[in-house]
């Protein structure tokens, strides 16, 4: 081991520390994207808003989840941190925990189609209950690396509501005829992406028992109306009428078009529905000038709503002149409705003509009436976007009268994401292979040095 000549520094020695440092940048080169484990000592605790707490404190539940440590690492370990959080705060909450590996039989007596899994539920876990897989708490960001976000607070907030709704609402699709018999173009419940198949859903899993059809019913249920292009008959403004002056809660879907569908119940509560299409330069997107985000306004329904991260997406939408009521959407200050359809492709604003913006796209008029020139954003293609769908619910539980969701929904929410401990793993590559031989060729260096000094 003390051999001079063999730790003598020469060409011999050089050529084998280049190829052993080759060979140490080749092993943390593989070394790369090989493994994705994930550091759960980083954030011991996931804390709890205040409002949430409140919220939660208020309503009897329980959980019962269903993980094993051993098979479901991940899951088990965020889970037992965030369930800490919980009792911590609330230590009324029942939980259980159930090792489906140590008991089999759990998956059948429960009927579960996916484990791991936390049951919210009221009683017994077998009847009314929700059930959050592993997807809806713990879903992969592939536009960050692809790490893991733990949603469990929002999971469990919106769990809750589902589980304690009692609400119903009516969807209503008007025809353009006098008759209620919907065409095959209009059917509400359509499945094909230009449909509304995903209004009903969304309103199903957050708990609402709805309805639909094709008239509007003497009920005190909330109702969604969409108008058609063209003027309803005058029973169907009766009966809107007859709804508005008893409270009665309502949104009232128009579109962009030549008619305004409802002229005598516009006249009546002094709403003007502009027809033109709005074009906003602002606020367009993929250059697409018919697809608008329009600005929150101060209301109860937009609480906690943020126009840069919740933005919701409407599509060829129109504006009102109201003389009296609320706005809740507004467009930008540059914007303006476009007279000359003709010019859709190239426009320009016409200071003689068009409709300077800010524009008002949403209004209450009377209470509990709204009105939005839009219809598109709740159709299939727009109800994946956070925006259009958290604004949906807002809307939905301001008519049912349940403001106290309004401000949990409209709450913005800190996303936790698991740390990656891939770096570790690479620093002891390069710790084992690099610096360990380096460290023992200058240990030799030295060594040969001192005896060269002897």
């Amino acid at each position: 081991f003390f051999n001079r000549n063999y730790y003598w520094i020469g060409p011999r020695q050089i050529i084998r520390f280049i190829v052993l440092s080759f060979i140490a940048a080749f092993l943390m080169i593989i070394s790369f994207e090989r493994h994705l484990l994930y550091d759960w000592t980083a954030q011991q605790f996931y804390s709890l808003s205040k409002q949430n707490i409140n919220f939660l404190q208020n309503r009897s539940f329980a959980l019962t989840i269903i993980a094993s440590r051993s098979e479901h690492r991940d899951f088990f370990e965020t889970i037992e941190r965030f369930s800490n959080s919980l009792i911590a705060e609330i230590p009324q909450i029942k939980m259980d925990w159930i090792d489906p590996v140590s008991q089999p039989s759990i998956i059948e007596q429960l009927k579960l189609r996916t484990i791991p899994c936390v049951i919210v539920h009221e009683g017994k876990p077998k009847t009314n209950r929700i059930i959050l897989g592993k997807s809806r708490l713990m879903p992969r960001d592939f536009s960050k690396q692809n790490r893991l976000r733990f949603l469990g607070e929002p999971a469990l907030i919106q769990a809750l509501v589902q589980l304690k709704n009692p609400q119903k609402i009516d969807i209503v699709f008007l025809t353009n005829k006098t008759s209620f018999k919907a065409t095959k173009e209009t059917t509400l419940l359509d499945e094909s992406p230009a449909g509304y198949a995903a209004l009903k859903d969304v309103l199903e899993q957050d708990g609402f028992d709805v309805r639909s059809g094709e008239k509007i019913t003497d009920t005190t249920n909330p109702m969604i109306i969409f108008l058609p292009l063209n003027r309803v008959n005058e029973n169907i403004e009766t009966q809107l009428l007859i709804r508005s002056s008893k409270g009665l809660p309502t949104l009232l879907m128009l579109e962009s078009q030549p008619y305004n569908p409802i002229p005598k119940f516009s006249q009546k509560y002094g709403v003007k529905f502009l027809l033109y299409p709005l074009i906003d330069h602002m606020r367009k997107f993929k250059n697409d000038l018919t697809l608008i985000a329009p600005f929150y306004q101060k209301h109860e329904l937009t609480a906690g709503l943020s126009n840069q991260s919740e933005p919701i997406i409407l599509q060829g939408a129109s504006a009102f002149q109201i003389t009296s009521g609320n706005a809740i959407l507004k467009s930008s200050r540059i914007s303006w409705l476009e007279t000359d359809l003709n010019r859709l492709q190239g426009p320009q604003f016409d200071n003689k003509r068009d409709i300077k913006g800010p524009l008002k796209l949403m209004i209450e008029q009377p209470k509990n009436t709204l009105w939005i020139s839009d219809q598109d954003f709740l159709n299939n293609r727009y109800m994946g976007l956070p925006g259009n769908r958290t604004f949906l619910l807002h809307i939905t539980h301001f008519l049912s009268g349940q403001l106290n969701l309004i401000s949990e929904r409209g709450k913005t929410l800190e996303e936790r994401h698991l740390g990656s401990v891939q770096q570790i793993n690479r620093k002891f590559i390069v710790l084992i292979f690099l610096v360990m031989p380096s460290l023992c060729f200058l240990i030799a260096a030295s060594l040969a040095w001192i005896k060269s000094r002897e």
